[in-house]
């Protein structure tokens, strides 16, 4: 009966360092921070012309095409606007 507690207590670790030890499959959640920026991107493109691209990332909207130059300075403004949106980075060609 002596011999038999530390074997028990040997496997009962081993047991519990190979069940412990695998690395979990967690299932794929968007983060909060991603939803909160499909969120702002959805937001933004509503107010854009079809010709411009909106990205967004940690609140920061990126924005990408060509629009004429009067309305260049209205949609930096717009996109702005949105609550949430941070910062603006344009990268709007005036044609």
């Amino acid at each position: 009966m002596a011999r038999l507690f530390p074997l028990l207590a040997v496997g009962a670790t081993l047991g519990a360092l190979l069940l412990f030890d695998r690395p979990r499959q967690l299932p794929k959640r968007k983060s909060w921070s991603q939803s909160w920026d499909d969120y702002l991107a959805s937001r933004v493109r509503r107010l854009m012309p079809e010709s411009v691209q909106v990205r967004v990332r940690d609140a920061s909207v990126i924005l990408h095409g060509a629009v004429p130059c009067s309305e260049r300075d209205r949609l930096l403004a717009a996109a702005l606007d949105v609550p949430g949106v941070t910062r603006v980075l344009s990268f709007l060609e005036s044609a």
